[in-house]
């Protein structure tokens, strides 16, 4: 069958995640390669959902190859996501912005794992705006592929984790602080 529903535990949900199940992650990859080899995951709406779950994976490839089709395949000049036979699907559209934001900033396992399926195509770049769990808000900037720049607005929790190529940072202070990090 080319549904992947039951790949919600990897994306959205939070229950298979790269670093706390990396078993049940690879597990989750497989199934999903062996789905989308048998013709699943390639309309407007499940593209967008296989882009998500390559971004959460950090399948740069991947994201890219789907986010990509989803645009080109799928939208219309003014971006609006239509499903075979041209009709109009919100689905592709919320789900497009959500893959973009997950390759940027990906929140799982209480940590929003920065640029983890940026693709080499998006070399240098910035999101800002990204609230995260704790009422956060997360800005960050890349260039050639690294960490540029990171900041946090900090929300109602007094802390906030965040990582990138497994070098942690913490941001903690009270609501509306503006917390910057050397990177």
């Amino acid at each position: 069958h080319r549904h992947i529903s039951h790949l919600y535990a990897l994306f959205p949900g939070h229950q298979i995640s790269p670093r706390k199940t990396p078993g049940l992650a690879k597990a989750a990859a497989a199934t999903l390669e062996a789905r989308l080899s048998h013709g699943g995951g390639h309309t407007g709406w499940s593209r967008a959902w296989v882009s998500c779950l390559a971004a959460r994976l950090g399948d740069r490839e991947g994201f890219y190859e789907h986010y990509s089709a989803l645009i080109k395949d799928f939208a219309t000049v003014s971006l609006l996501d239509l499903h075979p036979p041209r009709i109009f699907q919100i689905d592709g559209n919320l789900g497009a912005v959500a893959a973009g934001i997950e390759a940027v900033v990906s929140y799982y396992d209480d940590t929003a794992h920065l640029l983890r399926g940026v693709p080499a195509q998006w070399a240098s770049g910035h999101l800002n705006g990204v609230k995260i769990p704790g009422g956060h808000t997360v800005n960050v900037s890349w260039k050639d592929g690294k960490l540029e720049s990171l900041s946090v607005i900090m929300g109602f929790e007094p802390r906030a984790n965040l990582e990138w190529e497994g070098k942690a940072f913490t941001a903690e202070g009270k609501p509306g602080q503006l917390v910057q990090f050397d990177v």
